[in-house]
Formats: structure tokens, sequence, C-alpha cells
């Protein structure tokens, strides 16, 4: 007869001795795993960390965080907490955390193993500008800001948008605003997204869309900062007898303009969290007049500075210190920007013509309206005839979108013409949008804060 551990009474001492002995070694090897276990436990490397974008500061989120076989991804604050297994090594070692999100640059950072350990990663985004749009269909921003303006008149009570080529608003995503309609306008997806009156005393002259979702918008007797819920973040208005047509964002924090003052133009950098100007330089021989110096100035990615005048229809470069270092005449422009091909664009205003120059000088491209007439006769035959323009913009596939001036509902507001010249787009939707002077294409590569990033 047998017991519980299956011998006789014999043979039960001896059986249950070599039982301890097996029961001891499951027990010993069990608590040498845990033990490992533990000690591999205790040699996880755990990373925690903010991931922001890089030129704008803005905190990113749902921002793919990976390293030795996990992922993670940052919170809305940004946040991330990624604990990586150690490695089989008993060395110390290094591993190297990917960062990745659609429409950024993806990131690579290496860190040492340990405990405690935190990092911030900065990404670059490459079209920054697709990244902040959500912020204008926000359901809290009001009808009207605090400090925006009554409206101004429309051109027209129009109710019917012709179908033209191109898809009217439905092309591209852009900023929009006119000298005589006084409202900037955002269009997304085809719609009229947002809008904002600025004040109804003379013109709107430049828009610019910041990467962290500020408007910078030069009026002729201001420029004002804005949030996309209205508040102004930044205003100067012009001392009397002066004008402001040309303003730039430089970095997120400053803000470089040209002030048309009598014979002298002055050129201030104005830092927003300072409160002091960086830079106040007068210039001269730009053109006579507040009126007719300067529509356009800019701070190139060399470090110089471009002026292209009305007045004096001369395109000026100054060094760092302001010494000329480069002139050209091309003739009658409304005002000329430089591209990042390191060409220039300017827009000829009575004579319709969009040119292209070298550093030489020489005309590389140009095209006039009536050149591409035959073209708008065809596709918009109920148009009227175009007789002014005003500026042009170079987009990233090498089209230019060129703007009309007045405010007649019987005109296009833009035109986009291939390289080849070829009408590809004509706007014409004084339903929803005023007459044209500039507008910022919201699709293109690029901070627009950082200088020669974009053609705008």
């Amino acid at each position: 007869m047998t017991n519980f551990f299956g011998c006789t009474p014999r043979r039960c001492s001896t059986n249950t001795g070599w039982l301890t002995i097996l029961v001891f070694l499951i027990i010993t090897m069990y608590t040498t795993i845990s033990r490992a276990q533990g000690l591999n436990d205790r040699r996880k490397t755990v990373v925690t960390g903010v991931v922001s974008d890089a030129v704008n500061g803005m905190l990113i989120d749902s921002v793919r965080v990976s390293a030795g076989g996990v992922t993670t991804r940052s919170n809305a604050q940004g946040i991330f907490t990624l604990e990586i297994p150690a490695k089989k090594s008993a060395k110390p070692n290094d591993y190297v955390l990917t960062f990745a999100k659609n429409n950024f640059t993806t990131l690579k950072q290496t860190v040492s193993a340990g405990k405690g350990l935190r990092i911030e990663a900065k990404m670059k985004s490459l079209y920054p500008l697709r990244n902040i749009l959500h912020l204008f269909t926000d359901p809290s921003i009001p009808e009207r800001g605090p400090h925006e303006s009554p409206p101004t008149p429309t051109c027209a009570d129009v109710t019917l948008v012709p179908d033209l080529i191109g898809g009217q608003l439905g092309r591209h995503n852009f900023i929009y605003i006119g000298e005589n309609h006084r409202r900037i306008c955002l269009v997304i997806d085809g719609k009229l997204a947002w809008h904002y009156d600025t004040e109804n005393d003379w013109e709107d002259d430049e828009i610019w869309l910041l990467s962290n979702g500020n408007i910078l918008h030069a009026h002729m007797k201001y420029i004002e900062e804005i949030t996309p819920k209205k508040e102004i973040v930044w205003r100067y208005d012009s001392p009397k007898g002066t004008e402001i047509h040309t303003c730039q964002p430089i970095g997120i924090d400053k803000v470089l303009f040209l002030q048309n003052q009598s014979d002298v133009a002055m050129v201030k950098l104005y830092n927003k969290v300072t409160g002091k100007y960086e830079l106040e330089k007068e210039l001269s021989g730009l053109g006579k007049g507040p009126h007719g110096q300067c529509r356009r100035f800019r701070l190139t990615s060399k470090g110089t500075y471009v002026a292209g005048t009305l007045g004096s229809h001369t395109f000026y470069e100054y060094d760092k210190d302001f010494n000329l270092i480069w002139t050209h005449d091309p003739g009658s422009m409304w005002g000329g920007v430089p591209l990042k091909n390191g060409n220039y664009l300017f827009q000829r205003e009575n004579a319709m013509t969009t040119v292209e120059i070298n550093r030489a000088g020489e005309v590389v491209w140009q095209v006039s309206i009536a050149e591409l007439q035959d073209q708008l006769d065809r596709l918009a035959p109920t148009a009227g005839r175009i007789t002014a323009t005003q500026t042009c913009e170079r987009l990233s596939n090498g089209n230019t979108v060129i703007f009309t001036r007045f405010c007649d509902p019987g005109l296009p507001q833009a035109i986009e013409v291939t390289p080849d010249k070829k009408v590809v787009w004509i706007l014409q939707d004084w339903k929803h949008l005023g007459d044209s002077v500039s507008a910022q294409f919201l699709d293109e590569p690029g901070y627009p804060e950082v200088p020669g990033e974009t053609n705008h």
C-alpha cells in the first residue's frame, strides 16, 4: 500500500529525500529567474521628455517615439515617456530614439542607458502652415474681435460664383487682403473659414500667416499682429505723415518693417519680447514722399536687405551694415521680392506685366496680361478686361499668381499661370472675397518667419 507520496512505508523516507531535493532545486531556479528578471527591470532605460517645433516652440502631439523595439506617442502637451528594455550586453549601451510624424522631418537622438533621462526634442515641419489651419475653425472664435473694425462696404452684392478653371476657392488654401474692401480672408478647403476686418482708412498691403497661427499685416497706417481668436498681440501706429506698406516676421518674436516718410525712409526691427527696437536705420534714395517710396522690404537668407521700390522703380540691396552692394532699375514696378532661387520677382502695375530677373538684371521670365488675354477671353468670356495689376506670388511648383487691383465684381481677382504661360486658375469669387492686393499661399513649404525659406 502506497501513501500520498507514492511510496511504501519501507521506501517512503528515501523517496521523500529526493522529493525534497527536487522541490529545493525548483525553488532555487524560480528565485534565480525572478532575480534576473528584477535585475533586467531595474536596468530598463526610462526616457521622458517633450517634443516641440524647432522654429515656433509649439508643442507637438501624436509624435511616434521609438527605441529598442518599443514605441509610444507624445500627448496633447507634447510629453512622452518611453521605457526601453535592457540590452543583453552587460556594458552600458546607447539607444537611438526616433521621433516621427507626418508633415515633419524625422528626428533621431541618442541617449545613454540609465534611469530618469529627460530630453527635449525639436522637430521641423516640411509644410508648417498646414499644422495650424485647425486653429481658424475653433467654434470659440468670435464673429467680431474686441478691437476688430466694422466691415467696409463690399464691392457689390454678388451671389453667383461663375464656374471657371481651377475651381475657384477650392484650388488653394490661402490668406488674402485687398485695399478697398479691407477684410483679411482665410480660405481653407474651398471655404472662407475666417475673416478679420481692418480699419476703413486707406489700404491693406501685406499679409503673413506665421507658423504659430498668428497673423501679421501692414495696413499703411499701422502694423498689427493678431491671434486666430482675433486678439491683438502687437500693434504699431505709423506717425502722422508716414506710411507703412511692408513688414516681415523675423522668427516668432521680431518684426521688420519699413516706414515711408518724406525723403528718408526708416527701417525698424522690433523685438516683441523685450519691447525694444533692435534696429532703426534711415535710408535715402527710395523715392519722394511717403506714398511712393517702398512697397516691399525683405531681410534675405544671406543677411542682406532688399528694397523693391515704387517711387524710384529700383531694386536696392544692402549688406548687414546697410552699405549699398547692388542696385538695378528694371523700370516701373509696384514692389519686388527675392526668390529662393536667387532671382527677383516683381509686378508692373499699369503695364500689367510680371517680371523675374537674375542678379545680372537680365529678364529670365515674364508674362503680361496682354499675352494671356486670348486665354482669358476663352476661359472667362463674361469677365471684363483687366486694366491694372498689383502684386504677384511665385509658388513652389513654378507657377505664378498675379493679383488684379480694382474693386470690380466683373473682373477676376487673381490669375495663376504656369512657366509656359498657360492659365490654370482664374479666381473670380466676389461673393466671399473682396478685391485683391496680395495673398500668401498656405500649402507652400518652409517657415515664413525664417528669411529665405519661402518665396513670399
